[in-house]
């Protein structure tokens, strides 16, 4: 029912009055959501209920919706670092540029990185973080993972543009700076003889 409203949704047979009522709602529902989860019985509950479930699931339907889309969708709508798994806005007064820059600090912080790791990123999504890690850590060496062409391809440009050292699919060498980009799986061997670390999957 739900996936039927949201195809009529998507196809302008919903006047929008409408969906933003059920917009409003389903906010409200989150909101109250986040508040039971930020308790300690909402934290073991939700630990609970992850453990229930498989790691990945839909990955067919995500890579339809997410990887196959042109990256000029994803220019038009997300803040200049292209960051849209999560932003951490610090006070109200926060715009999204400053949201995802914030958001790109924190997860460095989190994955306690220093410079001068060797630094794997399993998903680097549009690469907002494996250029934010070039950024802070200029003596790391950086191997992005990306899934498909699209992506890979905006993040070789941006790369380009801030001159990175680029190492492209099975190990050419491009001159540079300190990020390389994989497609598909093939990882390549990091530098041996340095500290290793590794950030996943944050967008």
């Amino acid at each position: 029912m739900l996936s039927q409203l949201i195809d009529w949704a998507e196809r302008g047979l919903i006047p929008d009055a409408l969906i933003r009522i059920a917009i409003r709602r389903l906010l409200r529902q989150r909101l109250r959501q986040d508040r039971y989860n930020s308790t300690e019985a909402g934290k073991l509950a939700f630990a609970d209920a992850m453990r229930a479930v498989p790691l990945a699931i839909a990955t067919g339907e995500a890579n339809e919706q997410h990887y196959e889309i042109p990256a000029d969708f994803f220019v038009a709508m997300l803040g200049p670092k292209l960051k849209y798994s999560s932003a951490f806005y610090t006070s109200p007064e926060s715009d999204l540029e400053s949201a995802e820059i914030d958001m790109l600090h924190m997860t460095m912080e989190r994955a306690e990185l220093v410079d001068g790791h060797s630094i794997l990123e399993l998903g680097c999504g549009w690469g907002s973080l494996t250029l934010a890690m070039a950024e802070q850590f200029p003596n790391s060496q950086i191997v992005a993972v990306s899934h498909d062409d699209s992506t890979a391809s905006r993040l070789l440009s941006e790369v380009k543009h801030h001159r990175a050292w680029l190492v492209l699919r099975w190990g050419t060498t491009l001159e540079s700076h300190n990020v390389a980009v994989v497609k598909k799986l093939v990882v390549g061997r990091l530098s041996s003889g340095s500290p290793g670390a590794s950030a996943s999957g944050s967008y």
